[in-house]
């Protein structure tokens, strides 16, 4: 049962957030989140912008985290919804995987060999 749910915001230009009251430093989570962003516009340069926002719910179980992103492309729009993880590190991570798949998959560009270099490494 889900008893409380937090958001931190971050965006790619900039970023607004609240105190999470937690041991998990809205600061900390900023530069991984904005160098994963960083990682698809470099993959992927006809990203117009990309705004994320994390999540924080707390049930019976704990606290699980997930990272949802918003990316915009000419004539393409990517909403991703990471999947709750135990960590914010791990969800971070989850999205940005979840991320590089479905842009790959919308071929957005003439990168394409720089995505599957990058994969393969």
């Amino acid at each position: 049962m889900l008893r409380d749910r937090r958001l931190i915001e971050i965006k790619s230009r900039g970023r607004s957030g609240a105190n999470m009251g937690t041991a998990m430093d809205a600061d900390a989570l900023q530069p991984r989140i904005e160098h994963e962003i960083a990682e698809l516009r470099g993959l992927f340069p006809a990203i117009t912008a990309c705004h994320s926002a994390l999540l924080q719910a707390k049930d019976d179980g704990g606290a699980r985290w997930s990272l949802h992103l918003e990316i915009r492309a000419p004539q393409a729009q990517v909403i991703v919804s990471g999947p709750a993880e135990e960590s914010a590190e791990a969800a971070v991570a989850a999205a940005g995987r979840m991320a590089r798949e479905r842009l790959a998959a919308l071929k957005l560009d003439a990168c394409q060999t720089r995505l599957d270099r990058a994969i393969a490494e």
